[in-house]
């Protein structure tokens, strides 16, 4: 009887489980991190939480898991497609382009968007052509202490993400709000109550504006504001 053919498993297929695996496995076991089906040059979107505080600041990673990690020098380098690279500096959130090594089973990471804007200087001509190489400095080692590094990029993007969308979209838009919102929360962890209470005070007069008092946006702004107050000892 003749061998009955079967479906394969690529090994790229495995190398995308095992870098994915990885990736979560340094993140924060409270991080939000969803994997992205349609896949055109991201694979997962994580949300950072702080405790059990949700944030709704979130950034996205591009892994790229091989066998054997190249090096040059002290940088791990990966060719990325340029209209991926290109794909990059579209997305509104910060973008972290990680190389993952199953042999080594170690990662190595980069915030992709200032690293193509340095090429951009350096090599303006790279846009021109099929591939651009993608060098991770080896000290930037994925590991448990990379964490905070990230959360402060993240949450630094974001502050000043939030006023542009107010150009975009006019100072009194909801989406403005949402955002304001977050950052208020940003604020809040950081310990700059005032900050987090002016925040959260502009969020809630533009819900008021164009939401009915009983949504959902309007009852988190207003809880949130209540952890601003001072409180008062009996």
């Amino acid at each position: 009887m003749s061998e009955q053919r079967l479906p394969k498993r690529p090994r790229a297929h495995v190398l995308e489980t095992l870098s994915r695996q990885h990736v979560e496995s340094i993140f924060p076991t409270e991080w939000v991190c969803r994997r992205v089906e349609d896949d055109y040059g991201l694979d997962v979107r994580v949300e950072i939480v702080t405790g059990e505080d949700v944030s709704g600041l979130e950034f996205a990673v591009q892994l790229k898991g091989t066998d054997h990690l190249k090096t040059s020098g002290d940088d791990v380098i990966h060719s990325c497609k340029v209209t991926t690279a290109n794909y990059f500096f579209q997305r509104p959130e910060p973008v972290m382009y990680v190389v993952y090594g199953a042999q080594e089973d170690t990662a190595y990471w980069l915030w992709v968007k200032p690293y193509l804007k340095g090429l951009d200087e350096m090599r303006p001509g790279w846009r021109e052509r099929e591939t651009v190489q993608i060098r991770v400095p080896r000290l930037n080692h994925l590991t448990p202490a990379s964490v905070e590094e990230i959360a402060g990029y993240v949450q630094a993007w974001w502050a000043e993400v939030v006023p542009r969308v107010g150009e975009a979209f006019g100072p009194d838009h909801p989406n403005v709000a949402i955002r304001v919102n977050n950052l208020g929360g940003v604020l809040y962890d950081l310990r700059d109550l005032a900050g987090a209470r002016a925040a959260f005070e502009r969020a809630q007069r533009i819900f008021e504006k164009f939401l009915p008092p009983d949504h959902p946006h309007i009852r988190t702004v207003r809880r949130n504001l209540e952890t601003t107050r001072p409180t008062i000892a009996h």
